[in-house]
């Protein structure tokens, strides 16, 4: 885990399916709960799906539409670009009002060939560095005009590599 799923590029979504301001998509990975919001001025921002009190999760659907985030733990409002805006009994907090200091802790994301990119390594090389030669022939597709028509997930006691080396060739493709 550590060594490889939180240092690489991990494809998450399609950026058609959260097309305007406030649409999210929440997808787990390992242990963790990654949000991808659309924002404002149409770009999407990514985050840890965890509210920066008392580490409860803001949202538990896989799609939705939301103004804002509110914990439901203690009902602490984040906005969809990830300020925190709401606290419950402000002065309360010895270090003074939380309001305007926190913030979800961010994920690097990129939109690439209408896709959305994660990547929990704050360090990490862009997209295109990490793609290398891909990225250039990937784009000549503009797969991001691509319509997707059927998903499936499927758990199984078995060893993931197997079903990707399946469709590992221009047989499936």
């Amino acid at each position: 885990w550590e060594n490889m799923w939180t240092k690489v590029w991990l494809l998450l979504g399609r950026e058609d399916e959260i097309p305007e301001p406030g649409d999210y998509q929440m997808e787990e990975v390992g242990p963790e709960s990654i949000l991808m919001v659309r924002q404002e001025d149409g770009s999407i921002k990514a985050c840890y799906n965890v509210c920066q009190h008392r580490g409860a999760r803001l949202i538990f659907n896989d799609l939705g539409t939301v103004d804002a985030f509110t914990c439901p733990y203690h009902g602490w409002r984040w906005e969809i670009d990830g300020q925190l805006t709401f606290a419950l009994d402000p002065e309360d907090f010895p270090e003074g009002d939380p309001c305007g200091k926190l913030t979800l802790v961010p994920i690097r994301c990129e939109v690439f060939a209408g896709f959305i990119w994660v990547n929990m390594d704050p360090d990490c090389v862009t997209l295109k560095e990490y793609l290398g030669p891909v990225y250039d022939e990937w784009a000549a597709y503009e797969m991001d005009h691509w319509k997707r028509y059927l998903a499936q997930t499927c758990t199984a006691p078995i060893n993931w590599k197997v079903i990707l080396d399946n469709f590992n060739e221009s047989y499936h493709l």
